[in-house]
């Protein structure tokens, strides 16, 4: 990484000088700890993830229906390793407006889930919110839900209710999940692309464990990260949504200690931004609890 570039709470994108600027007023290098990377921040820090998270999808992303849900499916072989397998409780955490759940509930029977975010009151709000106080909305044909969303909005939840297969949410818990509480225990934990968004990785990690038993299964993906190139990330920028850089390590330890592999598959990724290319790694990963 040559281009430094420094993305704040609004996701104004700053490059060059200006980003160089604004990196010697604010950066996470302080948060590094070698062998995790940064897998813990302040609360302070956080709280601007949770504003830019809110930008993003009630500025930048209010017209948007799909969070990659579907591009995330593709890469879980479409999820057919759990296919017509049947869960009794079902928790997503950090769920988002759009949640993956709605996808997995297409090719397996869930009978209660749990939707957590810290925002997930917020994103009922959403016109597009998969899901309100009561059900989750699993959208059969989701070509011609994309096609009626686009020209007729307002038709899109009539769409949705008529060509949707309903199922019920429990709890919605808007609350971070380093503050899930040990009260329940779940058949199956879906987290996709969530760490990032989060303060304190070993307490998720932990509390995973605390509501989960043998047999219950761990939908879950996120970027591999190495030492070094955390450590050389922070030093070039600086992305307010996204707190945690964790090291792949620690994600491989926690889940190989604790899971036995249903699925596993390492994406090769290459995104372009700030001016220059950026590879990376994606872990896609079905685990069921020892």
């Amino acid at each position: 990484m040559n281009n430094p570039f420094f993305i704040d709470e609004n996701i104004n994108i700053f490059t060059g000088e200006q980003a160089v600027k604004k990196l010697n007023d604010e950066n996470d290098q302080q948060y590094f700890k070698s062998g995790e990377g940064v897998s813990v921040v302040s609360e302070e820090r956080w709280r601007k993830a949770q504003v830019c998270e809110k930008n993003h999808w009630f500025v930048r992303g209010i017209k948007t229906s799909d969070d990659r849900n579907y591009h995330h499916s593709r890469n879980f072989n479409n999820y057919s390793e759990i296919k017509d397998k049947q869960f009794n409780s079902a928790l997503e955490i950090g769920c988002g407006p759009f949640t993956n759940t709605r996808v997995i509930a297409k090719i397996c029977s869930i009978k209660n889930i749990t939707l957590l975010d810290p925002m997930v009151l917020d994103y009922l709000k959403h016109p597009f919110c998969s899901y309100n106080e009561n059900y989750l909305f699993s959208e059969y044909a989701p070509i011609l839900g994309k096609v009626v969303r686009k020209v007729s909005p307002f038709a899109f939840k009539f769409y949705r209710s008529v060509l949707s297969t309903k199922t019920k949410i429990v709890k919605l818990l808007n609350i971070p999940g380093e503050k899930i509480a040990r009260t329940e225990v779940y058949d199956l934990i879906i987290m996709i692309n969530v760490i990032e968004h989060c303060y304190n990785a070993e307490t998720l990690f932990q509390n995973i464990l605390n509501i989960t038993k043998s047999g219950s299964y761990l939908i879950f993906e996120d970027k591999l990260l190495e030492n070094n190139e955390i450590k050389r990330a922070l030093a070039n920028s600086y992305d307010a949504a996204h707190p945690l850089k964790v090291d792949k390590d620690m994600i491989d330890s926690f889940l190989t200690e604790h899971f036995t592999i249903v699925y596993k598959r390492v994406q090769s990724n290459s995104d372009f931004y700030a001016g220059e290319e950026h590879p990376s790694e994606d872990l896609y990963f079905i685990g069921k609890r020892k």
